[in-house]
Order: C-alpha cells, then sequence, then structure tokens
C-alpha cells in the first residue's frame, strides 16, 4: 500500500501530506514513477533486454531523452559493480548481478522511497550483504528512505530502525537505533 501498488480496504495512505489511496487508476502510477523505486525478490529484468536496456527501461517511462537515458544507466550499473556486464542478458547474469541490475533500475530514477521487498532471499551470503550496504549506501548519501522486508537477520546491521511483523501485528524492536 505505501508504494501506491494495493488500495487499503479502509484507512488512508498519504505521501507528504497528500492522501493517495483515493487516486485514479490514472493518477497512481505517475505517483509510483515519481516518487518510488521497488527492488523485488524476484528481480522482474526483462529477459529480452541487456543489463543497460533494463536500467534504461525505468528513464524511457519518465520521457528522459535517449542519450540521457544511456549515461544515467552507465553511471548506475558501474556505481552497483556492472561495468564489465553492462551488455549482458539477465540469463546470463548470476543473481547477484541480477538483483544489483534491478537496483540499478531502482535508483536510476531518483526516488524518494525506495522499497525493497526480500531483496537478497535468493543470495548467497556475500552477494546479500553487498546487497544491504548498497541499499544503506543509497539511503546515507542521498539522505533518502528506504523501506525493506527482510526474513535475512543480516539486514538489522544496516538499519536505523527495526520492526517485527507478527500475525499481522508490527511491534517496534527493543534497543532500535
Amino acid at each position: 500500500m505505501l508504494g501506491c501498488i494495493l488500495r487499503p480496504t479502509s484507512g488512508a495512505v498519504l505521501l507528504a501530506g497528500q492522501e493517495v489511496s483515493g487516486l485514479s487508476d490514472r493518477d497512481l502510477p505517475i505517483i509510483r514513477g515519481k516518487c518510488f523505486g521497488f527492488v523485488f525478490q524476484a528481480f522482474h529484468l526483462f529477459p529480452f533486454l541487456t543489463a543497460q536496456e533494463n536500467v534504461e527501461t525505468a528513464l524511457r517511462l519518465r520521457k528522459i531523452p535517449s542519450s540521457a537515458r544511456r549515461a544515467r544507466a552507465i553511471d548506475f550499473l558501474t556505481r552497483c559493480g556492472l561495468e564489465e556486464r553492462m551488455s549482458f542478458y539477465p540469463a546470463s547474469l548470476s543473481g547477484g548481478e541480477k538483483q544489483r541490475v534491478a537496483i540499478a533500475r531502482a535508483l536510476v530514477g531518483d526516488p524518494y522511497i525506495l522499497i525493497a521487498d526480500e531483496p537478497t532471499a535468493s543470495l548467497d551470503s556475500a552477494n546479500g550483504e553487498a546487497v544491504f550496504a548498497m541499499l544503506y549506501r543509497f539511503a546515507k548519501e542521498t539522505g533518502k528512505a528506504v523501506i525493506m522486508a527482510s526474513h535475512d537477520p543480516k539486514a538489522r546491521r544496516f538499519a536505523d530502525k527495526v520492526y517485527n511483523l507478527t500475525d499481522g501485528q508490527i511491534s517496534a524492536e527493543p534497543g532500535d537505533l
């Protein structure tokens, strides 16, 4: 609901003080595109596009000119350590590389809020730690929010605040920063 993908059955979703849960199906994608970056557990990369083209797609939706799209995609893929893999298709990338492409795609549009749903679920521990570090660095360098759902206990080291969700109830973790 926070990412304006699902609508609440009751109550409201406020974004920067504006009620957004009642917006039309036409307006919600505009809000999502402007405000949010999404990193999903299953990567959601287009298999017929290269890593660079997958990242450029996020900018194409924002009507960014071709040369600027290319430059920004290259910049963000390089920041994610993929400068040698930009021309590879997802089938030729490891799980960690696919997730870093997905992160580059989520960040390239300069979102206010990054929502990450189990971003390390299908990764080994080293790649998982690299993903957590990348998301943490993004938040600290930009001052923007990263909201992450994770079962991985290592995620706690990279969090300013931790909440537990148990049987539909949210609680703050004792001793949070």
